[in-house]
């Protein structure tokens, strides 16, 4: 990129002196910073200017550019439709929206893209080629829909087989339900010449146990509350010493649908986050000199909800002892340098001005986990944190386990075991039986009894492990409705 003349920095220098709170004139240093800065730094220096002028297009398309930078495709498409909704002839953020939804597989979407910015500028070169090449694509795949309906249609026919045949047993089975205990035979209703067409029942939905999925009621729309949900599953791409954390991307799944369908949280107020690098969840909560991150410019002062999940590793620092939240592209064993203090998520959440918050963390800071160890090179006794940090005023907050203990997962239903049975105690298990009321309702302090004796016995009981879950906050707080 060509270096900026002293004649803009003079230019510059006059608007900021002139209109010293204008959000064009921090648009233009951000500018000419771009060169030497990393996405994350991009996207810090944005958000500044948002602060002054939420609607500026210009600053919006260029976070949509460093969040797909990233790799957040999904949030750099809301970023690129805001800023395309407060300016509809830009041609640049069509033409990244395009890249973006293209990166996400949605290919119809990212053509209709690719073409609103060729026609706002027939010059685009990379927007005809993109086109050529997307459009192509489409029509392969319309080619291939009707072989690739086939095979589905194949390998159903195989399943029904044993469905079919099972059912003929069982059909058999009840016809000679007529025998008494004492051997002798009832009349049985004659069988009929023949045989019509076999009614296989559908298999009833597995329960939460079973390996299903959780039923939530439907809550009402909450449109200005604000979520972010993180799951780090995929370390062992940076550092072969690290485990990857099995099932993180399904606990964020689970949790999303409970955020989406249950507490009434819309899909473009939600910052999903997988395998995250350092510099996301800087961007995404902020520093500790700077709390002005994504999620505190989300929410609206006094209306918004804010909802964290994150499940993955923790951490504790070899030297200082901290608590840390461990990033993808982070050394576990200088997680003060390239982790996330645990200290500053809760300092900076303390100041969001929202109206709740809550807090899920599916990890455990002891130096340990399901899949081994983090720091091999250390003994388990000097990683152990000294004490967790204080926990945000007036927030919900709870955590899989003790600072010295390890998060199990379960294999049988593939989610972190502190995830599963938050989740199934906010599906109803909690406000039932000896937990709770059974008024339709599940509070912390209904979902605190239900964990720590259904999710503390099953981790001694399989895992051969204490596994304790933390629950701070009001202890009537509602967190679900069940009916």
């Amino acid at each position: 990129m060509r270096r900026p003349s002293l004649t803009f920095f003079f230019g510059l220098a006059v608007l900021c002196l002139l209109t010293p709170n204008s959000a064009r004139a921090q648009w233009g240093a951000g500018q000419c910073l771009v060169p030497g800065l990393s996405p994350a730094a991009v996207i810090e220096l944005c958000e500044d200017a948002l602060t002054i002028d939420p609607t500026h297009p210009e600053v919006l398309y260029k976070i949509g550019w460093a969040l797909s930078e990233m790799g957040a495709h999904l949030d750099a498409v809301a970023s690129y439709r805001e800023a395309i909704r407060n300016q509809p002839n830009h041609p640049q953020a069509h033409f990244g929206l395009g890249k973006s939804l293209e990166k996400l597989g949605r290919f119809d979407e990212a053509l209709a893209a690719f073409r609103d910015a060729l026609r706002l500028n027939p010059e685009n070169a990379a927007a005809k080629k993109r086109i050529e090449s997307l459009s192509a694509r489409i029509e392969n795949q319309k080619k291939e829909e009707p072989s690739r309906a086939l095979a589905a249609e194949k390998k159903d026919r195989k399943a029904e087989k044993p469905r079919k045949k099972a059912a003929l047993f069982a059909e058999r089975k009840t016809e000679r339900r007529g025998e008494s205990v004492s051997g002798h035979r009832k009349f049985a209703a004659p069988r009929p010449e023949k045989r019509a067409r076999l009614d296989v029942p559908k298999s009833p939905k597995k329960t939460v146990s079973e390996g299903g999925t959780f039923r939530f009621a439907k809550g009402k729309v909450n449109k200005y509350a604000v979520a972010v949900i993180i799951g780090n599953r995929g370390y062992s791409k940076n550092s072969m010493d690290i485990p990857n954390v099995k099932y993180a991307h399904n606990d964020a799944d689970a949790v999303y649908a409970y955020v989406t369908r249950a507490l009434g949280y819309r899909e473009g107020n939600i910052i999903r986050l997988r395998d995250a690098t350092q510099a996301q969840l800087v961007s995404t909560f902020g520093t500790k000199e700077n709390h002005r991150g994504r999620l505190n410019n989300w929410v609206r002062p006094g209306k918004s909800d804010a909802f964290v999940f994150y499940s993955s590793h923790g951490v504790p620092g070899l030297f200082d002892g901290r608590s840390y939240l461990l990033p993808v592209d982070a050394d576990p064993a200088t997680p003060q340098l390239n982790g996330y203090p645990l200290a500053t998520l809760y300092a900076n959440l303390a100041k969001l001005p929202a109206r709740s918050v809550t807090v899920m963390l599916d990890a455990c800071f002891s130096g340990g986990s399901a899949g081994g160890a983090l720091v091999r090179s250390a003994s388990s006794i000097s990683v152990v944190a000294r004490k967790p940090p204080r926990t945000p005023a007036g927030a919900v907050v709870l955590t899989a386990a003790g600072m010295n203990q390890v998060a199990s997962w379960g294999d049988d239903v593939r989610l972190g075991l502190f995830t599963r049975y938050v989740l199934e105690g906010l599906a109803g298990a909690a406000d039932r039986n000896e937990f709770g009321d059974d008024n339709g309702k599940v509070t912390l302090a209904e979902l605190g009894k239900f964990l720590k004796e259904e999710m503390t016995y099953q981790a001694r009981r399989r895992f051969g492990r204490r596994q304790t879950p933390e629950l701070k906050g009001n202890a009537g707080r509602v967190l679900s409705t069940v009916r």
